[in-house]
């Protein structure tokens, strides 16, 4: 899973009707998601299962009367066949669509400005949410490495909306569009490759032993490491160490080992008296 682009959907008046005379229209604004995705010719037989995940704002409408069956939002793809797909508004705000070899589908999330109903996007339900968009995939076989071009787009709709019996009206004669192409972290192309987190995986487990390895050096003595030999540090006792008596000479001669000179420069007997 990887982040893909931002998103906005909004349903909602562009004037508040409050501000307007009775009777006049009201302009309104229906503004959806879309993304289109091609997988790039490949040798890899079988569909690939294009996951996006939507993280808004706000939670988004899954409906407004379930009974009707009219859901708040219209979410669809057109397939790579040509043929057009409607799925249920979703609860987890996740949608997969499945992708063959040179396909290209275009997936779209937009408020349904057929529903018509008092409290659906064009009457009082309105809505507007923003935040981010997740896209992860699902090969059609262990190995393999997949492209993906990934062009997400804001696609907004103007046009006015009136009333007739107290339900809203909305008159398309006059509408305006306008879509702008919205930036992603990875431009345009994304790969996805089987072998390439295999390889990950690998070099993390050979991270893990390197620091096992170096935590393992800390936590055993020098003793323990190299059991043939003593640690010099250990020869060296502290000055005033109660029911320890040491020579000078004797901790001389533990400083000079430990500092790998390996012998004594004299012996104690050339030394000169202390005191």
């Amino acid at each position: 899973m990887q982040y893909l682009s931002e998103f906005e959907i909004l349903s909602q008046p562009i004037v508040p009707p409050s501000k307007l005379p009775p009777g006049v229209s009201v302009p309104f604004v229906a503004q959806g998601y879309f993304v289109l995705i091609t997988r790039l010719p490949d040798t890899v037989a079988g569909n690939l299962t294009v996951t996006l995940g939507f993280n808004p704002s706000v939670p988004l409408p899954t409906g407004n009367d379930s009974s009707k069956g009219n859901p708040f939002l219209l979410v669809d793809y057109e397939g790579g066949d040509g043929t057009n797909t409607f799925l249920p508004p979703s609860t987890s705000n996740t949608y997969s669509v499945n992708i063959g070899s040179g396909q290209t589908v275009l997936f779209g999330i937009q408020p349904d400005v057929v529903n018509t109903d008092a409290d659906g996007p064009l009457g009082t339900g309105t809505f507007g949410a923003r935040g981010y968009v997740t896209i992860s995939a699902t090969g059609p076989a262990a190995g393999g490495t997949f492209q993906l071009a990934v062009v997400p787009e804001i696609r907004a709709t103007f046009f006015s909306v009136g009333q007739a019996g107290g339900l809203p009206v909305p008159d398309f004669a006059q509408a305006s569009q306008v879509a702008y192409v919205l930036p992603t972290s990875a431009a345009a192309l994304i790969t996805l490759s089987k072998s390439k987190e295999t390889k990950e995986k690998e070099k993390d487990k050979e991270g893990s032993k390197d620091s096992k390895d170096i935590a393992d050096s800390k936590t055993h003595s020098p003793d323990k490491i190299r059991p043939d030999t003593k640690n010099p540090i250990d020869m060296v006792k502290p000055f005033g160490d109660p029911g320890q008596v040491q020579s000078l000479s004797d901790r001389l001669a533990a400083l000079e080992s430990l500092v790998g000179t390996g012998a004594t420069f004299i012996t104690p007997d050339q030394r000169p008296k202390l005191g």
